[in-house]
Order: C-alpha cells, then sequence, then structure tokens
C-alpha cells in the first residue's frame, strides 16, 4: 500500500504537537511494515523540498492562499476526477494537492483524524472508501461549555454525526469517544489506542517544585488554574508554560498578555515563566526536570503531552474528562476540572514521591505502533475488497 500523510508539520523544524508526533511515529510504523510512505508537509524554507529522511519521502512544498470556497471546490473536484485514495491529517493546501497531481500512481484510502473538518467534502462528493478515525472530536465538548456557545455545539455534533453515518468505518481511539458516538447510534469498531514511542530520557537533574504545563496558550487548556495553583501552594514553586500564544475573543487578542496580567495581579509574575513554542526535545527537557506536569484541558480526547510525562517520570495531575482517565490510567493523578484546591492537595500528596518504575513498559505495551499498525492494515484491506 502506499500511505500518504498530508500535514502542516513534520520533523526536523516547525511546531510540535500531537499530530506532529501521531504522524511520525505511524509513518515509520507503516514503512517498516513494508509499505510505500509519503509526506506533503508545509515547507519552512519558502521553498519546495524533497527529500528521503530514513525512507520516508518528505516533500515540502509552500502552501497558496485562496478564498475557502474556491479552494474547497478544487480540491474536491481534483480528487474526484483523479479518484485519489489518500491518508490525510490536519491542515492542508492547495499546493499539497498540485503535488500529488504530477504523481502517476495514488495512494489507496482516505483517513480523517478529525470528523469536522475536511471529511465531509470527501464523504459527499468522493465514492472513495473512507475511514473515519476519531482522535478528539467535538462531539465529546460539553454542549453547554459558555466557550464555545449551545447552538454552535450542538451544530458541530450534528455534523459530525453525519458525517460518520456517511462513512465506511468509524474507529474510536478511546472508550470515551466510542461511549459518545454510540449516543448517535452510529456503529464504531473496536477503540484504538494511539500509537507511542517513550522518548529517550535526557538524565537532567528533576527539580523538586518545579511545574509545567504544555500547550497552546487558549482558555481551554487551563493555564489560568495551574497559575492559580501556583499562588496557593506559595513561595518556592515555579510554573513553566511552554507552547506558542494564540490571538483569541473577538478582537484577536494575545492570550499570552492576559495570563501575564493575571500573574502580576497575584504577585506571582516571578514565579511563572512563558517559553512560547520550544523544539521537542527542548520541550521533552522542561518537562523531565519538572515535577509534576499540571493539564486541566476541559476537552480532550489522549493528549500526547501526557504521555510524554510519564514516561518521563515526571508526575500528572489532570482533569478527569474526556478521553485523559484512559490515558493516564493509574499512573497519574485525576481531579476536578478547574478544582484548584484538588490540585493543590494532590501536587503536595506527590512530593518526594518517585514515579511509578512500570510506566514506560505499560507505555510501550498499551500502545505499541506496530500493533496498532497491523490493525489499521487489516481494517484497510477490507475497506477496499
Amino acid at each position: 500500500m502506499h500511505i500518504l500523510f498530508l500535514v502542516n508539520n513534520f520533523p526536523p523544524g516547525g511546531p510540535i504537537g500531537g499530530i506532529v508526533t501521531y504522524t511520525e511515529i505511524m509513518a515509520y510504523a507503516w514503512l517498516s511494515a513494508g509499505h510505500q510512505v509519503s509526506i506533503i508537509c508545509k515547507s519552512e524554507s519558502g521553498k519546495r523540498q524533497e527529500e528521503q529522511q530514513n525512507g520516508v519521502n518528505v516533500i515540502r512544498v509552500v502552501p497558496k492562499v485562496y478564498p475557502n470556497a474556491l479552494t474547497d471546490k478544487l480540491q474536491i473536484k481534483f480528487l474526484r476526477d483523479n479518484s485519489a485514495r489518500i491518508i490525510f491529517h490536519k491542515e492542508f493546501s492547495w499546493a499539497a494537492f498540485k503535488e500529488m497531481e504530477s504523481w502517476g500512481e495514488q495512494p489507496e484510502v482516505i483517513e480523517s483524524p478529525e470528523v469536522f473538518g475536511w471529511a465531509w467534502a470527501f464523504i459527499k462528493f468522493g465514492t472513495i472508501p473512507v475511514s473515519i478515525r476519531v482522535h478528539g472530536p467535538n462531539i465529546l465538548a460539553s454542549q453547554s461549555d459558555p466557550e464555545n456557545g449551545q447552538l454552535r455545539a450542538a451544530l458541530l455534533n450534528r455534523l459530525e454525526a453525519w458525517c460518520m453515518r456517511r462513512a465506511r468505518r468509524t474507529i474510536p481511539v478511546t472508550q470515551k469517544i466510542k461511549e459518545a458516538i454510540d449516543l448517535h447510534e452510529i456503529k464504531t469498531d473496536y477503540p484504538v489506542c494511539l500509537p507511542f514511542v517513550p522518548p529517550e530520557l535526557f538524565n537532567v537533574p528533576k527539580k523538586p517544585k518545579q511545574i509545567v504545563c504544555v500547550g497552546r496558550l487558549i482558555p481551554g487548556k487551563g493555564i489560568v488554574t495551574a497559575i492559580r495553583v501556583i499562588k496557593d501552594l506559595g513561595p518556592g514553586w515555579t510554573l513553566v508554560v511552554v507552547g506558542p500564544d494564540d490571538k483569541y475573543g473577538p478582537n484577536r487578542e494575545s492570550y499570552r498578555q492576559s495570563l501575564e496580567q493575571l500573574c502580576s495581579n497575584l504577585g506571582i509574575d516571578r514565579q511563572v515563566a512563558f517559553t512560547g513554542a520550544l523544539p521537542r526535545n527542548d520541550t521533552l527537557k522542561v518537562i523531565e526536570e519538572s515535577s509534576v506536569m499540571i493539564h486541566d484541558s476541559k476537552n480532550d480526547n489522549m493528549p500526547f503531552v501526557l504521555l510524554e510525562a510519564l514516561s518521563l517520570g515526571t508526575h500528572v495531575v489532570a482533569s478527569k474528562v474526556g478521553g485523559i482517565p484512559e490515558t493516564i490510567g493509574t499512573y497519574g493523578t485525576l481531579v476536578d476540572l478547574g478544582d484548584t484546591k484538588s490540585y493543590v492537595n494532590a501536587i503536595r500528596a506527590l512530593e518526594d514521591t518517585a514515579p511509578n518504575p512500570n510506566t514506560r513498559d505499560w507505555l510501550r505495551t498499551r500502545h505499541d505502533p506496530g500493533a496498532i499498525q497491523k490493525l489499521l492494515e487489516a481494517e484497510y484491506r477490507e475497506l477496499l475488497s
């Protein structure tokens, strides 16, 4: 099979995140199984580049901006006319499709990791086998979430349900998502955990009272909770926030500035550091040197960063929402969303406590990329038969 990933970024270079990590891991898992693998991603240099990275064909293209409606029609027409069968991830550009057009052989399957997005166009206009692999859907979001609004959340849920009913196959990655999809009376296959390879240890010394948060600076990531936890823990405790700033609200204001102002108002601006986006290895080093990771996310499915923290010997204290309880199992601590007091109590209970020595073995067993690749290949071959 020829497996193609369309992604915004692929190492080295560019921002990191769960989708980037997933793509890299699965690209090499498919390659190890004897399949042809191609990556089309955004060029950071502003020039088209093509290279072989350990056997994976990586093509970096320069995105071109078109009005959305025009772009949608062009992309749909191209896929329909060429019977393209692809695996794709996240966002992609017309430049990527133009690149594919020059290929004589097309890949064989469409997989969408996000139901709300491009999947609806392929499902509606194409006759290609479609598998929706649900990673982090809006279907888990509370319809009463004031950040999204009840009407918007309801519309997203209805659109996702419509997409999944039209797909040939819907594969949730956690039991929580399976339960959410089942509410729409949509037949789903068994949950499939995301693949994960524990990063190598850097053996940096732990800073006993350093807490870390990793993620985009947006309200839903619960960084405000982490800041208030530092305030309640008192002097001597520090917080390192790793992640890019996000322009938020009707005026597209910097969310980082509002967080820094909160720190100043609470008198803890010297205890909190914002690093911005960091390269992957630098991010992992910050995680490993921290004693605790706080993840007070409003809606998360299977965040890679929690797996990375556990594998690096950093305690995880996270909100018990979405797929997070399945992600960390009994190897982390779960608390109610936004409950500052519970976070403080959990962190104090973890002081001077060594991490579970069996964590890395558990991660390897549960998230083995090779096993997940074989499972997905069987699903795709059945779709194509």
